[in-house]
C-alpha cells in the first residue's frame, strides 16, 4: 500500500517533470500510461489540453474521478 507521503512525492515529481518539459500554454500533452492521473492533473494547469491514456480501465476511472473532483475541464482519458 502507498502512503500519503508517496502521493506527495508523485506530485512533486510531476511538478519537476513539467519544469523540465516547460510546455507552452497552447500545448496538447499526451501522458501514456497515465495511471490514476497525477501527472495529467498537474499538467492540466500548464497546458491547453492533456490526454491521459492507459490500459487499465480501473486506473482511468480513478483518474476521471480525480479530474472531475478538481474541476479540470481540459483533460480527457482514453483506454488503449
Amino acid at each position: 500500500d502507498r502512503t500519503h507521503a508517496d502521493f506527495r512525492d508523485a506530485e512533486a515529481e510531476a511538478q519537476e517533470a513539467l519544469r523540465l518539459i516547460d510546455p507552452p500554454a497552447s500545448a496538447t500533452l499526451l501522458d501514456l500510461g497515465c495511471g490514476t492521473g497525477c501527472f495529467v492533473a498537474a499538467a492540466a494547469r500548464h497546458c491547453r489540453e492533456v490526454i491521459g491514456a492507459d490500459v487499465s480501465e480501473a486506473m482511468l476511472a480513478e483518474a476521471r474521478r480525480k479530474a472531475s473532483a478538481q474541476g479540470l475541464a481540459n483533460v480527457r482519458f482514453e483506454h488503449c
